[in-house]
Order: C-alpha cells, then sequence, then structure tokens
C-alpha cells in the first residue's frame, strides 16, 4: 500500500515533542523537506484570516530558508514551497501564522520589499471558493453566489441529457451538486446555475 506522505507521531511528554519540532522541522528526507506541526483540532486552524501567501520568491528559497526569513515576524504554524516534479521551487509560498495580527504585519512589512533582489507580493491567502466570489463580484454576479432565496427543486437537465441532483442546506447558502456529467468543466456549471438564477429572479 502506498503511502499517503503523512504521519502522525505520539512523543512520551510535550518536551520531547517540542525538540521534535526545533530539530527536524522542514529538515530534507528522502529528498523532500518534512512539514511538521502539533496536532490541535481547533477550528480557529481551519480560518484562512492568518495565512498569507507570497509571490514572486527567488528560486534558490526553500522551506526552510522560507520560515526562518519570516518567523522574525511572528509565530508560524505551518509553512510550504510548493515544488515541480524535479523538486524546483514555483517561486511562491504559504505561511500559516498563528494569529491574523501576525499575518497582517507580515504583509504591511514585507509587501513590495526586495528578498534576493526580488520585489516580492505578501498578500492574504484566499480559497478557491473566495476567488470565485470575487471574480462573480467583478462580474456583477455576486447576488447569485450569496442569493438566500429558496431555489425550489431537486433535479435539473444538463447538457448531456442526464439528470442532476441538487440539495441545498436551508441554514446556509451553500448547494451540493452531484452526479453531472464529467465531461462538465467549471464555466459549464456556472453557466447552468446563473441561467437558473436569471430565470428564477424574472
Amino acid at each position: 500500500m502506498e503511502s499517503l506522505g503523512y504521519a502522525y507521531v505520539n512523543c512520551l511528554t510535550k518536551l520531547d515533542a517540542e525538540r521534535i519540532l526545533s530539530a527536524m522541522n522542514y529538515e530534507y528526507l528522502k529528498g523532500k523537506p518534512m512539514r511538521i506541526m502539533w496536532v490541535e483540532d481547533d477550528p480557529s486552524r481551519k480560518s484562512h484570516s492568518s495565512n498569507v501567501i507570497i509571490k514572486n520568491l527567488h528560486k534558490s528559497i526553500d522551506t526552510r530558508v522560507l520560515y526562518d526569513t519570516f518567523s522574525y515576524f511572528g509565530k508560524i504554524v505551518s509553512c510550504k514551497i510548493p515544488t515541480d516534479e524535479q523538486g524546483r521551487s514555483k517561486s511562491y509560498g504559504f505561511i500559516h501564522f498563528e494569529t491574523e495580527e501576525e499575518a497582517n504585519f507580515t504583509i504591511e512589512k514585507v509587501n513590495g520589499k526586495l528578498i534576493l533582489n526580488k520585489k516580492v507580493t505578501v498578500e492574504k491567502y484566499k480559497s478557491r471558493g473566495e476567488m470565485r466570489l470575487k471574480s462573480l463580484e467583478e462580474k456583477g454576479n455576486a447576488e447569485m453566489y450569496n442569493s438566500r432565496k429558496e431555489i425550489k427543486f431537486k433535479s435539473l437537465e444538463n447538457k448531456e441529457n442526464e439528470f442532476v441532483e441538487v440539495t441545498k442546506n436551508t441554514n446556509l447558502t451553500d448547494v451540493c451538486v452531484k452526479n453531472f456529467n464529467e465531461k462538465m468543466s467549471d464555466d459549464d456549471l456556472y453557466n447552468l446555475f446563473f441561467q437558473i438564477w436569471r430565470d428564477y429572479q424574472s
């Protein structure tokens, strides 16, 4: 069975765990830097408010260097520089700070500054959903995305003449769409629901 690429380690004492974090975090194991962090069931960790993305990084900066450089601005929960198949940096990185204030402080102090003669951009990390909402806002269609009006349907017909099951959580604004054709793209799905929304509004 192939490894999922992560593991849990139970230490006898908290001091032992702290030593592991200090000595081994971002050290390389079989050609990849390990990311070691505390296991915490804390809902606040799921928030993106303390996450930042740094763009246009020098290719020579790896995860360990990123961690050492940005630790000055706050306590880092985790950080990562994505790499290609050859292990080369993709020139951007993610940092999860312990607090939103530390993330904001980093943006204030580093955004637009030079690191190894390259001007970097530091901004809040946005999930795909947040970026989609921003795109909708720019197109003037954010109302469709955030509409709280109840759309009363259980299924609809797509371009492949197959039925799509749509369910809605009445306490939220999200819907779950199942059983659509594998060939349907993001744009196809967007256009389909935009047409439904427009018909509903008229």
